[in-house]
């Protein structure tokens, strides 16, 4: 008996056509390779873009600049400058949602009777609103240096502590704080290390400064977050002056100012 082996391979009958793996094809030298074709482009993120509404009577208020773009998409709160001094043209910058959204709304309120004033809503040079915000964030560096500055001059016992200013806003409200803490070193307490490991610190507080927005006007150049970090300097040094006027003043060490 003949043994087959298990291994053995089938041949082809006569005439059998072989299948052939499918043939890559290799670029030829100087030749570029063939790429992928590319998916349909992306949609461009809409682009807030600002406008300009002017020519609005004195007694216009926030509540009806809100009613009047109510039915637009903003891409930041309203706010309404405060004209103590009546200053005319009347006017404040509201942002849209986009270049589209700001347009249609030129088209639907320019021109719009608002008690008996036909108000103007324009759109604003973007280059020049990019260029004032550059301005204020260079000027808000620099009042912060100045901030510390003062700090280290009229209160020594913060010499090595870190002195930080930090910024805050509640609605129309501008805040700046200057904070200190301790530095953390291997010698802290194991609770501040631990602490600190968990993105907390112990901050105090040193001084405060706050502006409204609503109180300053757009025709004067004033900002209320800059005023905001003016006032907290002003603070430093005020308190700091009568401090060291305090420190060498006997009502500092006499227990009873009306003994001799």
């Amino acid at each position: 008996m003949n043994k087959i082996s298990p291994h053995k391979k089938h041949s082809q009958p006569p005439g059998a056509l072989v299948p052939r793996p499918e043939a890559v094809q290799v670029p030829r030298p100087g030749t570029a390779t063939p790429q992928p074709a590319a998916g349909p482009p992306k949609p461009a993120s809409p682009e807030p873009t600002a406008v300009e509404v002017s020519n609005f009577p004195p007694r216009f208020s926030k509540p009806d600049l809100e009613k009047l773009f109510h039915t637009f998409q903003l891409s930041r709160p309203i706010t309404l400058p405060c004209s103590t001094h009546f200053s005319r043209p009347l006017r404040t910058t509201v942002y849209l949602f986009s270049r589209e959204e700001a347009s249609r709304a030129v088209k639907a309120l320019h021109g719009t009777l608002v008690g008996c004033q036909a108000i103007s809503v324009r759109m604003a040079d973007m280059k020049e609103e990019e260029r004032k915000v550059a301005v204020v964030e260079a000027l808000a560096d620099e009042l912060k240096i100045g901030v510390i500055n003062t700090a280290r001059v009229y209160y020594p016992h913060l010499t090595n502590s870190i002195l930080e200013v930090r910024e805050h806003t509640e609605k129309n409200n501008f805040l700046a704080f200057l904070q200190a803490r301790e530095p953390v070193t291997i010698h802290s307490d194991p609770e501040v290390q631990a602490i600190s490991n968990q993105n907390f610190a112990q901050w105090k507080l040193v001084a405060a400064g706050a502006a409204s927005e609503e109180d300053f006007s757009r025709e004067k150049d004033q900002n209320a977050r800059l005023e905001a970090l003016k006032g907290l300097q002003m603070e430093l040094e005020r308190q700091g002056v009568l401090k060291r006027i305090w420190s060498e003043w006997e009502g500092t060490w006499k227990l009873d100012m009306t003994a001799f």
